[in-house]
């Protein structure tokens, strides 16, 4: 019964594609037609930093929570609730108290899923494969971009959200499926092992800890941006080829396998320089629309895009597993939380900067928050590596 714990892997994919590639990121390919209807980029703006702000209320909630599958089903529930009560209204106060509790639903799913997965997974040495966990949030991206251009020709904005509303319910059966599993008995010999190397855990170097959490929160607020209003960019442009819908779906191919590579890359030129390079890539993605909104760049931006953003979160969460082994969703729950900040700001600021229906200039504010955090984790890399070689 070795595939078990892989089952769990799967079914952790699952709950990620649920609260975050639909839960969330719907949202990105159905904005084009939601300003369809007369929401103003200030209006998005708000609706995206309600949903942010429940993030980080849900992720430091999470930091009090023990992982389990109760709490995890229960988040569940509200992200699939609130999808579709998205289609049920459609006025701005209610979509933000859904967008709201949405958020707060995946804050919760992505830190507790995560650390309950990642530990059943490393008891049974099965933690090489943990990459594709994170890839499940790129498969509700690729649903949701491949899913939007049917589903509002033929049932309007309002019956797409109440059909991702019905796939996300779909997909929660096999969430319950998976982790209603019994896993086998781990052997006295692997619960000694596991328990001395966690007992050997001191508390993390706090200047590393705080050099993270600002790190990351230039991620959250420059990645942010892109995932909320690029639909909306290349839509306003109308140089495609194509549904701009379907660029979002490349984004979600990009991101499945994305996390394999990081780690594979980490294996080969360091976890720090692999995540100098996400960096540097997510970048150049946040720019390449700017350079010129054809089917190539966009097509080129989506890859680099996908391909980056949730390697910086996998890459980032084993980062807090090294710092902190015994609770590793204290310091996860804490970085989710300072991702969030950046998020809830990220959308407020670009449409701010914005003129009509262009946003050029959040784009450009975009990627210079995210040079910021490059600066700023090559100038504190030897502090994060030390606390690393110390408590790992």
């Amino acid at each position: 019964m070795k595939w078990i714990p892989i089952v769990y892997m799967a079914a952790g994919f699952l709950a990620l594609s649920v609260v975050m590639g639909i839960g969330r990121f719907a949202f990105t390919p159905l904005l084009p037609p939601m300003e369809s209807r007369g929401l103003a980029p200030f209006s998005a703006g708000l609706l995206a930093s309600a949903n942010y702000t429940g993030y980080f209320i849900g992720a430091m909630w999470a930091r009090r929570l023990e992982p389990g599958r109760g709490i995890i089903y229960s988040g569940l529930a509200v992200s699939i609730l609130t999808t579709a009560a998205m289609g049920l209204s459609g006025s701005l106060l209610p979509w933000l108290v859904w967008r709201l509790l949405s958020g707060i639903a995946s804050g919760l799913v992505f830190v507790l899923t995560a650390a309950f997965v990642l530990n059943k997974l490393k008891a049974y040495d099965r933690l090489p494969v943990s990459g594709v966990l994170y890839g499940g949030v790129g498969g509700g991206i690729l649903l949701s971009g491949l899913l939007t251009p049917a589903l509002v020709e033929r049932t309007g904005m309002e019956g797409a959200w109440l059909g991702f509303g019905a796939v996300s319910l779909l997909l929660s059966i096999f969430i319950w499926l998976g982790f209603q599993l019994k896993l086998p008995e781990l052997s006295s010999r692997n619960l000694s092992e596991d328990k001395v190397s966690f007992s050997s855990n001191s508390a993390p170097d706090p200047k590393a800890v705080q050099a993270l959490y600002l790190i990351y929160a230039c991620a959250g607020f420059g990645y942010i941006i892109f995932g909320t209003f690029v639909i909306s960019l290349l839509a306003s442009k109308g140089e495609l080829g194509l549904s701009p819908s379907y660029i979002w779906a490349v984004v979600g191919a990009a991101v499945i396998p994305s996390c394999l590579f990081w780690a594979w890359l980490q294996k080969r030129i360091g976890l720090l320089s692999s995540l100098k390079s996400a960096y540097i890539l997510q970048t150049a993605a946040v720019l390449l629309p700017l350079i010129s909104p054809t089917t190539g760049f966009a097509v080129a931006s989506a890859i680099g895009y996908g391909g980056s953003f949730m390697g910086i979160v996998a890459l980032t969460m084993i980062l807090a597993r090294q710092l902190q082994p015994l609770k590793p969703q204290l310091i996860m729950g804490g970085l989710t939380a300072s991702y969030g900040i950046g998020q809830l700001l990220g959308p407020l600021a670009a449409a701010a900067v914005t003129t009509g229906s262009e946003y050029t200039g959040g784009f450009i504010l975009s990627a210079a928050v995210l040079l910021l955090g490059i600066v700023l984790l090559f100038l504190k890399s030897h502090v994060i590596e030390k606390s690393i070689v110390s408590y790992s």
